[in-house]
């Protein structure tokens, strides 16, 4: 009977822990972009073009314009704080999901392997 007994299939491969580890990923992530929010942003622009009449392109017909902007978030409370406390609780929730997932499937492969050998 211990012949038919084999170790189980890698449980870190299954579905539902993959679907968890893409979880805590995407909580990765928003808690960057939370936390990145603070950082000042420099955007430029440039605009090339012609006013032209009749088809006649020439100097005094074209033009261009650039510019820059700088966006620095200075006015905004505590909004992103709490959005940044909040996509780290939301990140340490997927954890927590992750450990609990992999204890009731290694759980039930024990119950399993179990189940067979006594069998």
């Amino acid at each position: 009977a211990s012949a038919l007994v084999q170790e189980p299939a890698s449980a870190s491969r299954r579905e539902e822990l993959q679907q968890v580890r893409e979880s805590i990923s995407i909580q990765h992530n928003i808690l960057r972009m939370n936390q990145a929010y603070s950082t000042p942003k420099l955007s430029g622009f440039l605009d090339l073009g012609s006013q032209y009449e009749g088809w006649k392109f020439n100097n005094q017909s074209s033009y261009y314009l650039f510019g820059f902007q700088l966006d620095v978030p200075l006015f905004n409370g505590f909004t992103n704080q709490y959005k940044i406390s909040q996509s780290r609780m939301d990140k340490r929730n997927a954890e927590l999901n992750l450990e609990s997932v992999t204890k009731q499937l290694d759980m039930s492969a024990g119950i399993a392997r179990n189940g067979l050998t006594t069998a």
